[in-house]
């Protein structure tokens, strides 16, 4: 169990099903697209861990698309490598 591996690393006195619960919200907020999959299996760690993640009530409403974030005086970073035999 998880929580068994992180106790042997986590100082005496800190709850360690609130410390993994905390982890996972902050991964929660980086996930963009959420699908069915993704949310039964952080209903699982929640059960099991007695902890909240997700936001109360949220559903999955499939995929974004591409058209629903890429609108007129939307910012887009892009990080990572380009590779062009014009620009190197």
């Amino acid at each position: 169990m998880l929580s068994a591996l992180l106790a042997r690393r986590v100082p005496v006195g800190v709850d360690i099903d609130r410390q993994l619960a905390h982890l996972l919200e902050g991964t929660w907020q980086r996930v963009l697209s959420p699908d069915q999959e993704i949310l039964e299996r952080l209903r699982g760690v929640e059960e099991h861990f007695g902890v909240r993640v997700l936001p109360e009530g949220f559903e999955a409403t499939g995929p974004i698309r591409a058209a629903d974030v890429l609108v007129p005086g939307a910012q887009v970073c892009f990080s990572g490598t380009v590779h062009s035999p014009r620009h190197g």
